[in-house]
């Protein structure tokens, strides 16, 4: 069977969750790291302020050359479905937020799968599930911290509407596959207002 072609890689990263640090290193940090463990080598940094997220990049000079890296700016609230068409040249892209550690395992399920899919976490831990209903980043019970989806699937939808909740609606009704959290071992750490919320591993194979 042949490997899917890896997608375009997306970072988001908006502050001030991006930057927070986790045991000394920033997630964007980390996010970088893990894609460059994944096999990419190259990737668009989406942020709310590039200023910030350009400084932070160049104090690490020695990773510099691990990974070419563009850096673009969006003005609006929330993410888009235009701010990710503006990003995106041709093929896949796989769209993901510097504010969530996840583990590289979900993400390469998530690269390599076949169809459009997002990363969702249907299994809120009891401890931390008050947090996630007032962060603003759950709903239907699930948060979304990934997703890769299709040019085509992207040319479907209003470039104005909100691409969270454009995934999670499609999840609902079945259009789009989905990679549950607690399908894998996975420690997820989401930083929504400047905290912390540390997810147990749900599956050990």
């Amino acid at each position: 069977m042949t490997e899917p072609l890896r997608p375009t890689l997306l970072v988001v990263a908006d502050l001030p969750q991006a930057l927070t640090d986790l045991c000394g290193i920033s997630l964007l940090e980390r996010m970088r790291r893990t894609a460059l463990h994944l096999g990419f080598r190259e990737a668009t940094i989406l942020s709310n302020s590039n200023e910030s997220v350009t400084k932070h990049f160049a104090r690490q000079s020695w990773h510099r050359k691990d990974i070419a890296l563009e850096f673009r700016e969006r003005k609006g609230p929330q993410l888009t479905i235009g701010d990710v068409q503006d990003c995106l040249s041709a093929g896949r892209v796989l769209v993901v937020c510097a504010g969530f550690y996840c583990d590289g395992r979900l993400l390469r399920a998530l690269a390599q799968a076949e169809q459009d899919s997002v990363l969702i976490d249907s299994d809120v831990p009891s401890i931390t599930a008050p947090l996630w209903k007032n962060s603003g980043k759950q709903s239907f019970g699930r948060s979304v911290c990934a997703a890769v989806v299709s040019g085509e699937w992207l040319s479907r939808k209003n470039r104005n509407a909100v691409l969270r909740k454009e995934l999670e609606s499609d999840v609902m009704s079945g259009r789009i596959a989905a990679v549950a959290r607690a399908d894998y071992l996975k420690i997820e750490i989401c930083v929504p207002r400047g905290w912390l919320a540390i997810m147990r591993p749900s599956f050990i194979s």
